[in-house]
């Protein structure tokens, strides 16, 4: 796991013989939690009211036998309630509608924009582009670039070559496991890129300092 919220539980190198758990997003952490000398102990922590996490709680489905002297290498766990591509871009079972295919018939559901906050993977982009595009629709979709702080990167995201150089196919990585492999070409979606806000910032403050000129 490298993308969307997951937590790793490995030993803490801050005390031998001792657990840590990270909540990670998108390959960061963003709460950790340590030096429990047992996994109950590390499931309190986590699940206390006042300081434990903000975006967890976790269960132990066993005692077992999960202490820090079993601990070769960090494990990844998964969570109950964790989505998929799959479960984003929806189907059809029935007369159910899950996921964007809820949003397939305007008679029923009539959008103006769609957007996926979070989700950039090829799939779900060009799912969304399959509704935005639908004869007599006049709609909008809006999609997230990758978090990257460089300009060309988000270009060569757009234009398939994400990984690449300018103007070769897209190489999927741990990072992006699913850019797309060719540009994206549609009047009907439109790319979120965060640079273009810092440099507006930018421009505000030179056109404040400058007089407007």
């Amino acid at each position: 796991m490298t993308d969307g919220l997951y937590v790793i539980v490995d030993e803490d190198p801050s005390l031998a013989d001792t657990l840590r758990l990270q909540v990670m997003f998108d390959g960061s952490p963003v709460e950790s939690f340590g030096q429990a000398t047992s996994l109950a102990e590390l499931v309190t922590a986590v699940n206390d009211p006042t300081n434990g996490s903000d975006f967890v709680t976790l269960t132990a489905t066993s005692a077992g036998s999960f202490i820090p002297a079993d601990i070769t290498a960090e494990q990844n766990c998964a969570m109950s309630g964790a989505f998929t591509m799959a479960d984003v871009i929806g189907a059809k079972v029935g007369q159910v509608y899950t996921g964007l295919q809820m949003f397939q018939n305007d008679d029923v559901v009539a959008v103006d924009w769609l957007t996926i906050p979070g989700q950039w993977h090829a799939p779900v982009i060009s799912a969304l582009q399959q509704l935005c595009e639908r004869k007599r629709r006049l709609c909008i979709g809006v999609v997230p670039n990758p978090d990257e702080d460089d300009p060309f990167i988000h270009r060569a995201f757009i234009n398939g070559n994400y990984g690449a150089a300018e103007g070769g196919v897209g190489i999927p990585s741990a990072r992006v496991p699913y850019p797309p492999l060719v540009a994206v070409d549609s009047s009907q979606l439109a790319f979120v890129v965060p640079w273009v806000q810092l440099l507006r910032r930018l421009h505000e403050h030179f056109a404040v300092r400058t007089g407007g000129r």
